[in-house]
Parts: C-alpha cells; sequence; structure tokens
C-alpha cells in the first residue's frame, strides 16, 4: 500500500493507525471502518456504526476507537440504542468542548505562508481565538 509514496487515505492519523495495527498483526479488515471524506461529526458516526452493527452481528469488539468526540458520541448512542451498554462518562450529561475555529486556522495559515514567501526575513506570530461550548456537563462552581 506505501508503494512509491501512495498513501490510499489522506489523513496521517489514519495511515499511522494501519502502520501500526499492521506492524504488530492487530489489523482486521472487518472492524476497519471509515468513510472516505466524510463529516467528522455525530451523525456520520452514528451512521458508520450501524454499518459496523450489521456486519459485524454478533461478533462484536472489546473496544471502538473514534476519530475525535463527536463521533465517540454517535457511536455510544447508537450502540445504545441497540441496547449494548458502553462504560462511558461521555454519554449523560453531553460534554462541554472547546471549538477551534479550523476554517479560519488553514486561511490563516495560507495568508501567512504567502507572506513568508514574500519577506521571508519577517517571522509572525497570530493567535485565533477558540469558542468555550457549555453543555449540561459543566455546571456553576461550588461556593465554599
Amino acid at each position: 500500500e506505501n508503494m512509491y509514496g501512495f498513501r490510499r487515505y489522506k489523513t496521517p492519523t489514519t495511515n499511522a493507525y494501519l502502520d501500526i495495527m499492521q506492524h504488530y498483526h492487530l489489523f482486521n479488515e472487518d472492524y476497519f471502518i471509515l468513510k472516505e471524506n466524510g463529516m467528522l461529526d455525530v451523525k456520520t458516526g452514528e451512521q458508520l456504526t450501524e454499518e459496523a452493527l450489521e456486519k459485524w452481528g454478533n461478533d462484536l469488539p472489546t473496544a471502538i476507537l473514534a476519530y475525535n468526540d463527536a463521533f465517540a458520541i454517535g457511536v455510544i448512542h447508537t450502540l445504545a440504542a441497540h441496547g449494548i451498554k458502553v462504560p462511558s462518562q461521555y454519554v449523560s450529561p453531553p460534554l462541554s468542548s472547546v471549538h477551534a475555529f479550523t476554517e479560519e486556522m488553514g486561511e490563516t495559515g495560507i495568508n501567512l505562508l504567502h507572506k513568508r514567501i514574500q519577506m521571508p526575513s519577517i517571522p509572525r506570530r497570530v493567535l485565533l481565538n477558540t469558542e468555550l461550548v457549555v453543555r449540561q456537563s459543566t455546571t456553576s462552581p461550588r461556593q465554599k
């Protein structure tokens, strides 16, 4: 698969996972399920878990590795809907999280690269904001 530098998957995370699992002879194609170029959101996590459960039948894995928190929540919701218990602190209450503005990060990175090519001697540092998304897992601090 790695012949002449070609990798089937575009994400380094996916390729690293495959390399490590194959190195240790732990890779099983039946348990490697992903949607190429799919959204990494709860809905996709739910859809892929439905597909996985149909494929696996009663031969369930003991663990599922999810790409991110949203994906994990989709996996857990779907397993719970099928009566499969998951020991998890993340299902309820819904998690608070930090939202990073990835599109803005990409745009800023390209602009900085362009400026750096034009003026290589002027390094810049840019800080971008994030946004706290407060959900039910967060409450006011206890009063002392």
